[in-house]
Parts: structure tokens; sequence; C-alpha cells
């Protein structure tokens, strides 16, 4: 009887443990050499439709991709929900870098975004979109920041984007679980340096690499399971897999975040 008992406590603190961590995939998608939308009878959407299907991720994050109507379609009839980077009130193609999301695991709460208008820096190329999320298997709370940059900044815009783009995320997250997706590649890697810097009273961010860049940066609250990046010379698409375990122990539930600003 007593082993009994033991036994039962076991399994009662691992199924505790299990609910406690969320398990989220991501892929980032780079379709090479592309030079015009999307169409559903392309090679490209041939692929992303297959990758689509191998990963099942949660979360898929496009740099510079345009999609023609039926291409979206597709994608939502596969169980997702296709979101643009922004646009204008009459959905006019305003597009830089989609996401698509899987309903069945995440609901959308709200979004906004930010776009960057500095001297120098060309019109509506450097944008901050971000998702309030929310995981339908446990109701825990998370956000993703999508930032997408023209391919050279200088230093100074560099580090000025960086530290209004950590005050952005230090006032919508309050927190919470944060994954920030951008392009921190050459002379734009100042960025994520200076994100990750150990900054006072910002909840710390640190940088998932895999090889000489870094797509990803999270909080404390993601342990990262698997990063790996395929890229090929002859490939159509390339990509970067990331699958993250949230642990929920070290937040509360209820807690909920900022308010999602007006755009």
């Amino acid at each position: 009887m007593r082993f009994i008992s033991i036994l039962f406590v076991v399994l009662v603190l691992g199924c505790s443990s299990g609910r406690n961590k969320i398990s989220i995939s991501t892929l980032k998608l780079n379709c090479q050499h592309l030079s015009s939308q999307i169409s559903i009878d392309k090679p490209y959407f041939d692929s992303i439709q297959a990758i689509i299907s191998t990963y099942n991720s949660d979360l898929f994050i496009f740099k510079q991709t345009q999609f023609s109507s039926n291409c979206t379609q597709v994608i939502e009839d596969k169980g997702y929900r296709f979101i643009p980077v922004y646009s204008t009130e009459d959905d006019s193609s305003v597009v830089s870098a989609p996401i698509i999301i899987k309903t069945s695991s995440i609901e959308v709460l709200g979004r906004s975004y930010f776009i960057y208008t500095e001297d120098f820096l060309l019109e509506e190329k450097n944008i901050v979109e971000w998702f309030k999320l929310k995981s339908k298997s446990t109701g825990h709370i998370f956000y993703l920041f999508n930032i997408q940059l023209q391919d050279s900044l200088t230093p100074y815009l560099n580090k000025k984007i960086a530290y209004s783009l950590l005050k952005r995320i230090d006032n919508v997250s309050a927190g919470l679980p944060v994954i920030v997706l951008g392009d921190f590649i050459y002379e734009n890697s100042e960025i994520s340096k200076v994100m990750t810097g150990d900054w006072v009273n910002v909840f710390p961010l640190k940088e998932i690499k895999s090889g000489v860049s870094s797509d990803f940066l999270v909080n404390d609250f993601f342990k990262v399971i698997r990063s790996n990046r395929k890229q090929t010379n002859d490939s159509l698409v390339n990509n970067m897999v990331v699958k993250f375990l949230l642990n929920t122990q070290k937040i509360n539930k209820s807690t909920d975040g900022g308010v999602i600003p007006e755009m």
C-alpha cells in the first residue's frame, strides 16, 4: 500500500510538471532569389506547403515574402491564420514579412506595429510588429515581436532602434515570456548585442544563434530544445527551426501583460 501511495504521488508530480511547460515550435523561412509575388502554381509555393506539412509548427515567419490571395487561402485551409506584418485599413498590399499561426494551438489576443521614421531610414522598411498570444492548452500569455530592418543601418541607428525596441518590449510585455524575431545580421548585428546587454529594470534577453547570425531573441521563460538551420545554394526556401519549451512555473496564469496600444 505504501508503494502504491508513493507511486501515485510521483505520477501526480510528473503530470503537474508537464502542465507547467508548453512546447512552442517556430520556423523562419527565407525564399531565395524571390523578386515577385508567390503564386499558387509556382515551385516556391510547393516547397512552402511541403515544409508546413513536414514541420507542423505553431508559428511560421517569412522574410520579405508576398503571397497571392489563393496562396493565403490554401495556408489557412491547413489550419493556420495568415497575418501580414502590417496593413492599412483598406487592406492595401503593404506587406513585408507575414507570419502564420496554428489556430488549434495559439489564439491572437491583440496586435500592433510601429514604423521607425528617423532621418536616413528608408520609408516603410523598418517596422516592428508585436502580437499578444495565448496558449490554448494552458491559457498562458506570451508575446511575439517581429522586426524587419533595411539591409544596412549605421551604428547610431542600430543603437537608437535597439534602445527604443527594448523600451517597447518592456512596456508591452510587463515581464511575460517574449520571443523577438529579426534580421540581426552583418551591420545590423549591433541591435542584438545592445538588446541582450545587462540592462537595469529591463527583463533580460538572450540570443539563439545558428551559424554566424542570430534570428531569435528570447527571455528567460524560454528554454531552447532545438535550433538548426537548413541553408543550401540550390534551395528555393532556406529555413531556421527553433523549438522552445516555455516554463510556466515562473509566471502567474492570470498575468495579462500590457495593453496593446492603438495603431
